[in-house]
């Protein structure tokens, strides 16, 4: 007898596939929404969304070079306008069926949106001070996400073990570093 064990990611991967079928693949569209006169496009740059979880900080600068190349390939050289994202394809909550509120820091649980970069996930990095009683340094991957820390963390002294806990409110912009 043949027996399989399937990860949770396998199953949902075959979830995915059932419903959308195995050669399905996302589309990021890109519109001009106004007049293209000389290379300028006077209006805005629209790009509507699908959920590509694909775009990540590794993809990031061949995708967007590509879409650089498709523009300049249309005669787009200047926007004179706003770069606008539509990410009305999926409702708002983001939020997975029955998923656990206890489980919305993690970052298996980020939520879902029809434009979403790096998951949705952010890597929060804590680095010692240079001395003891100084701030620790913190650093957030991807840059620009938008999240801000607020920390009260400081460099307790050499070989002192301490545990820190993050907490935020789902949707939020604002995650607290505390010592435990």
């Amino acid at each position: 007898m043949l027996r399989f064990t399937f990860s949770k990611s396998d199953q949902t991967l075959t979830a995915a596939a059932e419903r959308l079928g195995w050669d399905y693949t996302y589309d990021t569209q890109v519109f001009a929404a106004g007049e293209i006169d000389s290379g300028t496009l006077r209006g805005d740059l629209i790009v509507v969304g699908s959920g590509d979880p694909s775009v990540t900080d590794k993809e990031a600068e061949a995708l967007f070079a590509g879409w650089a190349e498709r523009l300049k390939s249309s005669g787009v050289r200047t926007i004179i306008g706003r770069i606008v994202g539509d990410d009305d394809a999926f409702e708002d909550n983001g939020l997975g069926f029955g998923w656990s509120w206890d489980d919305l820091p993690d970052d298996y649980a980020a939520g879902v949106s029809a434009l979403q970069y790096n998951e949705n996930a952010v890597r929060v990095t804590i680095a010692p001070g240079p001395a003891a009683g100084d701030s620790a340094g913190i650093s957030i991957t991807p840059p620009g996400s938008g999240l801000v820390v607020v920390s009260s963390l400081a460099v307790t002294g050499k070989n002192v073990a301490s545990w820190t806990t993050i907490k935020g409110c789902p949707y939020a912009s604002v995650a607290w570093l505390q010592a435990k």
